[in-house]
């Protein structure tokens, strides 16, 4: 008898088979690996959103370290969608952080694609989301200076769009 398999650790395999082809110049091989390993998450976890969130979070973070702001924007934006209806289901402070940390991550994908407009507008909930969870009392210094760094990014983008408008 078998022990049965951790799809966890089926699907970081493939992402990390893609990754590899990813960086050996293979991104469109990649890509379908990635769907294999995402279609794998989804028919195991179907209804743990925070987890296929986590996912789609981490996916998009080595996306973007591969220089793959495009892609890794969907997955940003799916980590978003994924954690949004977790926080339906239930609200944690823990969520909240996330989906902060990944309307971040999908802002620069934004910012750096040329897409200044959505940038600016998800800076702003990203900004709002850290402030709640401020106001709530969740201590953290690391969380205060991600608060700032949004503000300066923010700041950024704005002058970017007003000297666009100019232009």
């Amino acid at each position: 008898m078998t022990p049965p398999k951790d799809p966890k650790i089926d699907a970081g395999s493939l992402f990390q088979f893609g990754y590899y082809l990813d960086r050996s110049g293979l991104p469109k091989i990649a890509d379908t690996v990635y769907q294999s390993a995402i279609g794998q998450l989804e028919e195991s976890f179907s209804c743990d959103y925070s987890s296929l969130a986590g996912s789609a979070h981490q996916h998009g973070l080595n996306l973007f370290r591969l220089g793959r702001p495009h892609e890794a924007r969907v997955a940003f934006a799916e980590a978003v969608r994924r954690y949004k209806t977790s926080i339906e289901m239930s609200v944690s402070a823990r969520c909240i952080l996330s989906l902060a940390q990944a309307e971040h991550w999908l802002a620069r994908c934004h910012h750096l694609t040329g897409e200044i407009e959505q940038a600016a507008a998800l800076y702003e909930q990203s900004i709002a989301l850290y402030g709640q969870l401020m106001s709530f009392g969740v201590p953290s210094q690391k969380l205060r200076r991600s608060h700032q760094r949004l503000v300066r990014l923010l700041s950024i983008a704005r002058r970017e769009m007003a000297s666009e408008a100019v232009n």
